[in-house]
């Protein structure tokens, strides 16, 4: 499971079993464009936040005891018959501005003191996109005092300058953790695990085999295995039935990778296909790559740059490469 599922499937419940009245506050910010954006995104997060800390019945009682003073409003949702709750400000409009530091105060001082919490923070990168907002950040999570704080994020490489850099503002803040790709042998085991209700067999050399094909990323590794899995049975599969597999899923994908390229600029496409037909570039601005693409180095540095920011392109020491397998398998396939 990738990071968001292990926070949703694992940590939070395991926090919650050790912790039964706990308040989980998990926002996601990804694409935040604004201080006004992340705000807004807080204020939804908090309430579906509570809602889940204390769901059902419990939710009026509890909103009661833990936002005295607080302006609320309640309705009932239609659907399911649940409680809802939205936050109200000065003139009682859902759209009023609830600022960074006032939410967070909120959770500090009318939750967090009374139960243990927990704090998540995803795609946390975003906010470095925005003026102001990593300092915002760092001074209303260290007023959280001992409370867990999660802060992760896809984008390794903005992360890091966020952390790193000595004049950042969350520089040495916190402990990393980095998952590192899973043991060949240890995904072989899962594989069978898997393929057991329908009788199916893999050789730990062709689940290697699959695994890096896959660049030994989960998502695309249980997509084809999904697709193995409803295909076939009974039988033993190899890399004939990977490599089918595989291109059955590009062209059920076709309409969707085509959305991704539509939009980029017609060199950010030229320069994605030109790496996917090299499998690796170490060098984007050097002559062997500028030979294969109508571009100036200035251009394919700006555009790598662009898509290396976008999670469009990944980079390690063998170089930049297309960060979704099947995306670059598509595209040597279809351009």
């Amino acid at each position: 499971m990738g990071k968001t599922s292990l926070i949703k499937s694992a940590i939070i419940p395991d926090f919650r079993k050790k912790h039964p009245k706990s308040f989980v506050f998990f926002v996601d910010l990804m694409q935040v464009k604004s201080i006004n954006s992340i705000s807004a995104r807080l204020r939804t997060s908090f309430e579906e936040s509570f809602k889940d800390s204390f769901p059902g019945k419990a939710l009026v009682e509890e909103l009661k005891n833990y936002l005295k003073g607080i302006n609320f409003s309640l309705s009932i949702n239609s659907i399911t018959g649940e409680p809802n709750f939205s936050i109200t400000t000065g003139s009682g409009g859902k759209n009023d501005e609830l600022p960074i530091e006032s939410i967070f105060r909120l959770i500090n001082e009318n939750l967090l003191e009374k139960m243990p919490g927990l704090i998540i923070l995803d795609e946390f990168q975003d906010i470095s996109m925005i003026d102001e907002a990593e300092g915002i950040f760092r001074n209303a999570l260290q007023k959280l005092g001992s409370t867990p704080v999660i802060l992760m994020g896809s984008k390794k490489h903005i992360l890091s300058k966020m952390f790193s850099n000595p004049s950042a503002p969350f520089a040495d803040f916190g402990s990393d953790i980095e998952f590192q790709d899973i043991p060949y042998k240890e995904y072989h085991k899962y594989l069978l695990e898997r393929f057991e209700p329908n009788n199916l067999k893999i050789s730990l050399e062709d689940s290697t085999f699959w695994q890096d094909l896959l660049f030994r990323n989960p998502e695309p590794i249980n997509i084809i295995g999904a697709y193995i899995a409803d295909h076939f049975k009974n039988r033993q599969i190899k890399k004939k039935e990977i490599s089918q597999s595989l291109i059955s899923v590009i062209r059920q994908r076709r309409a969707r990778f085509e959305g991704i390229l539509g939009n980029l600029s017609a060199s950010e496409e030229e320069i994605m296909i030109a790496i996917a037909k090299q499998n690796y570039v170490i060098y984007p601005a050097g002559k062997d790559f500028l030979s294969k693409v109508s571009l100036s180095n200035a251009t394919v540095t700006k555009n790598v740059e662009s898509l290396y920011d976008n999670s469009l392109l990944e980079r390690s020491s063998e170089g930049y490469r297309i960060s979704s397998p099947i995306l670059h398998y598509y595209l040597q396939l279809y351009r």
